[in-house]
C-alpha cells in the first residue's frame, strides 16, 4: 500500500497545470468556442424556473428550463471528456493532437464519458444511505434549513469526494487505452488512502470555491459600473473558470494515475 503525499501531489498538479497551459488552450479553445457560445444562446431562450410552481403552464416551463439545463450539461460533461482524454494522453504519452483532432469523439471518449457518469451515479448511491441517517440526525436536533443543508453538504463530501477520486483513477486508463484498469482495481490501488485524497480534494475544492468568489466579486462590480448589464462577460468567465478548474482536476488525476498505477514519485 503506498500513502499519497498530499503536499506532493497537489504540487505537482498545480506545476503541470502551469506549465502546460499553453497547450491546454491548444487542444481546448476549439471546442470552447463551440460551447460558450451555444450557452450564450440557449439559456437565454430557457424559462425561469418559478419556484413552488402548481399551475400547469409554470410546471411546464418549469421542466423544459430543467431538461434544457440538463441537456446543456450532458453535452458540457461530453466536451471536457473529449478534453480530458487529450489532455491526459499529452501528460502521459506526449501526444498532440492537431487540427480537427481536437474534436475528439471516437469510442475513447464516450467510454470516458458514460465511466464519468457511472462513478458519478455510485457515488450518489453510496452517499444516499448516510445521508438518509444524517437528515433524521439533523431534525431531531433542530437544526434551521441553511445549517441543515451545510451540515448534510459537509458529510456528502466526506463519503463522497475521496470515493469518487478512487474511482476516477479509472478515467486515465481509458483514455491511454490501459484495460487493466477497472473500478474495482482502481479501489484496490488506492486503499488507506481515502483521508489523503479527502484533504486534497477539500484544499482543491476550497480553491475553487475562493476564485468563484473573486470572480462573482468583479462581476458585481463591473456590473454596478456598467447600465448594459454583464451577461456576455458574466458567461464568458464562467466558462473559463469551469475550464481552469476542470484543466487543473484532470491533471489531479492524471498525477494520481501515475501514482497510484505507474508507480511515479513527486
Amino acid at each position: 500500500m503506498r500513502l499519497l503525499p498530499i503536499q506532493g501531489v497537489l504540487r505537482h498538479a498545480l506545476h503541470s497545470t502551469k506549465s502546460n497551459l499553453p497547450f491546454a488552450w491548444h487542444i481546448s479553445w476549439p471546442w470552447l468556442a463551440v460551447l460558450v457560445p451555444l450557452h450564450m444562446l440557449v439559456e437565454p431562450l430557457l424559462p425561469k424556473i418559478v419556484p413552488d410552481a402548481v399551475d400547469p403552464p409554470n410546471v411546464a416551463n418549469n421542466m423544459q428550463t430543467v431538461f434544457g439545463l440538463i441537456g446543456l450539461g450532458m453535452f458540457s460533461l461530453l466536451v471536457f471528456s473529449s478534453i480530458a482524454v487529450s489532455w491526459h494522453r499529452y501528460i502521459l504519452t506526449d501526444e498532440v493532437p492537431q487540427g480537427a483532432a481536437r474534436f475528439r469523439l471516437d469510442s475513447v471518449v464516450w467510454r470516458y464519458f458514460g465511466n464519468t457518469l457511472l462513478i458519478m451515479l455510485l457515488v450518489g448511491l453510496a452517499v444516499i444511505p448516510m445521508l438518509l441517517v444524517a437528515t433524521l440526525v439533523v431534525a431531531m436536533m433542530g437544526l434551521s434549513q441553511n445549517m441543515s443543508t451545510i451540515v448534510l453538504a459537509v458529510m456528502a463530501g466526506i463519503v463522497g469526494l475521496p470515493l469518487a477520486y478512487r474511482m476516477m483513477i479509472k478515467l486515465p486508463a481509458i483514455a491511454v487505452g490501459n484495460p487493466d484498469i477497472n473500478i474495482k482495481t482502481a479501489m484496490q490501488k488506492t486503499t488507506g488512502n481515502s483521508f489523503q485524497l479527502l484533504v486534497a480534494g477539500v484544499i482543491i475544492f476550497g480553491a475553487a470555491l475562493l476564485i468563484g468568489f473573486a470572480m462573482s466579486q468583479i462581476l458585481t462590480a463591473v456590473g454596478a459600473e456598467s447600465s448594459g448589464g454583464t451577461t456576455v462577460f458574466a458567461v464568458l468567465v464562467q466558462q473559463v473558470v469551469g475550464w481552469i478548474t476542470t484543466i487543473f482536476t484532470v491533471t489531479f488525476l492524471t498525477s494520481l494515475y501515475g501514482f497510484f498505477v505507474e508507480g511515479r514519485d513527486f
